[in-house]
């Protein structure tokens, strides 16, 4: 059953080249995180999957390079959600690009990690992708703020 696979439990396949990215897809809903490793995969990147933020820290931990990206889920089962795994991603790899996704459209932006970018579900390929790609072309600390009405929407993608 695919809600029950657990990839840290099975050997790592080998990195294609050491250029290559990768990202870790966190989600508990077994369909995003297959459409959601799908397509980072379709940009380039060598994914893996967890489906709570303690199997996320075990198969990041035990990758052979550094981790390009992470897209993590809000809510999830387990003592830790995906903000808990988002800070220690930028504290633990700083270089580390953070998507922050979740079905709460309200969430406070100013809570995710410096540089960190938030998409509100449901989301499809061609908006993750974009989020990415925004990730990837921005200052890795994120922009200033514009003064506007709207600046509380920063780190939204």
């Amino acid at each position: 059953m695919l809600g029950n696979l657990r990839l840290e439990r099975s050997p790592m396949p080998p990195s294609r080249s050491p250029d290559t990215p990768t990202a870790a897809i966190v989600e508990d809903m077994p369909l995003l995180r297959t459409q959601t490793r799908e397509t980072v995969e379709e940009m380039g990147f060598e994914a893996r999957e967890a489906a709570n933020v303690t199997d996320a820290i075990s198969i990041i931990e035990a990758m052979a390079h550094p981790l390009s990206l992470l897209v993590t889920d809000i809510e999830m089962p387990g003592e830790r959600h995906g903000l808990d795994l988002a800070w220690e991603i930028h504290e633990r790899w700083p270089i580390t690009r953070i998507l922050v996704v979740s079905g709460n459209r309200c969430f406070a932006t100013e809570r995710l990690p410096p540089g960190a970018l938030f998409l509100a579900k449901p989301f499809g390929a061609a908006k993750l992708k974009a989020c990415v790609q925004a990730l990837f072309e921005g200052p890795r600390y994120g922009p200033t703020p514009a003064p506007s009405r709207q600046a509380d929407l920063t780190g939204y993608c």
